[in-house]
C-alpha cells in the first residue's frame, strides 16, 4: 500500500510523517520526496511526475507498507503514475488547517505567507 498524505504547505505533512514514523516506522516505510529522488534547483512538472514514479516504485520494491508526507503531492500526480496501478492499495489523507495556524507554520519556518484577498 502506499498512503499519501498531502496538503497545502504549512499544514503539517512533516509534522504527521515525523509522529507516523516515531510510531510505525518498524512497519512503514516514511519518506519525502528527497529521501527517494534529488530535487533539482529549478523542479518542474516532468521533474514531478518522474519522482512520484520513482516513489511507485519503491513501494512496489519494498516488503512494507509505504507513506509519502511532507510534500505537497496532488493525488492525480499519484494516480497518474504509470506504475500506480501495480499497487494493491492507495489511500490519501489531506491535511489542512486554519489560515492563522497556517500563517504561523510559515512563519516560523522562515517562509512568508501569501495574502488572503478577503
Amino acid at each position: 500500500m502506499l498512503l499519501l498524505v498531502t496538503g497545502a504547505s504549512g499544514v503539517g505533512k512533516s509534522t504527521c510523517r515525523i509522529a507516523i514514523e516515531a510510531a510505525l516506522g518498524d512497519e512503514l516505510d516514511c519518506v519525502e520526496l528527497r529521501d527517494v529522488v534529488a530535487i533539482p534547483a529549478a523542479p518542474d512538472v516532468a521533474w514531478r511526475q518522474r519522482s512520484v514514479e520513482a516513489v511507485v516504485q519503491r513501494a512496489l520494491s519494498g516488503d512494507r507498507d509505504l507513506l509519502l508526507a511532507g510534500d505537497p503531492v496532488a493525488p492525480g500526480e499519484l494516480l497518474a503514475a504509470p506504475s500506480a496501478d501495480r499497487l494493491d492499495r492507495i489511500a490519501v489523507c489531506l491535511l489542512d488547517c486554519d489560515a492563522p495556524s497556517q500563517t504561523e507554520r510559515l512563519r516560523r519556518r522562515g517562509v512568508r505567507a501569501a495574502r488572503s484577498g478577503t
